[in-house]
């Protein structure tokens, strides 16, 4: 199974019965922005370098990642009832 397959049966499980909350991508999405703000500034300023590079990608990449992901679940969810099923089984089959 590949891990695009693995993606779409998770949503589907998750988010066939329930809508995904716009509210959760942009908190998401602003937890990023504001880390990505505050250790760039901080790898900029006081050059902390590798340890400055782990943190931006610990707490600004990975809830910018989940957001996205999260997005982009609830544009295909718009599709119709049985879009995720759809989406599913076509990288599944």
């Amino acid at each position: 199974m590949s891990l695009q397959g693995a993606f779409w049966r998770f949503a589907h499980e998750r988010y066939q019965t329930r809508k995904p909350s716009k509210l959760f991508e942009a908190a998401c999405l602003l937890w990023g922005l504001f880390w990505s703000v505050v250790f760039t500034s901080s790898v900029i300023w006081a050059s902390v370098g590798v340890v400055g590079f782990f943190l931006i990608l610990t707490f600004a990449v990975g809830p910018v990642a989940i957001g996205l992901l999260h997005r982009r679940i609830r544009m295909v969810r718009e599709g119709g009832a049985d879009a995720l099923y759809r989406k599913r089984l076509a990288n599944n089959g």
